[in-house]
């Protein structure tokens, strides 16, 4: 079980390398990574994984009914996607405090670049 959790951070992190702009969902649709999980923004690291696990579990794109579209296919895909990256944010401290820093200033999604953006200009 333990694995299965890891395979979607692992293939989130090839995607991202071939595609950086692939996880843009948040700033478009304006959801924080917390609203994403449905955890509090005080939520412990044990809740957050917690969370993570029911969603994954929920939303995982395997459970497509067959009957489904390619286009839900593809927003289930991507809605699992932009879980595993909120998990990865989150589940780590440092990396979720800047994350707090830029959800302050109204920009929902995190990458170092952005990050990095974000402290040179401020």
């Amino acid at each position: 079980p333990a694995l299965m959790l890891l395979r979607p951070l692992l293939l989130l992190a090839v995607l991202s390398c071939f595609n950086p702009g692939l996880f843009s969902l948040g700033s478009e649709t304006g959801e924080t990574y917390y609203e994403l999980l449905q955890v509090s923004t005080k939520a412990s690291m044990k809740e957050v994984k917690k969370a993570y696990r029911a969603m994954a579990l929920k939303y995982h794109p395997d459970k497509i009914a067959l009957s489904a579209t390619e286009e839900e296919r593809e927003a289930a895909e991507q809605r699992f996607m932009r879980m595993s990256k909120a998990y990865e944010v989150l589940s780590d401290e440092m990396i979720r405090n800047r994350y707090n820093t830029l959800v302050e200033n109204g920009i929902y999604e995190y990458d170092e670049k952005t990050w990095n953006t974000f402290v040179y200009e401020n």
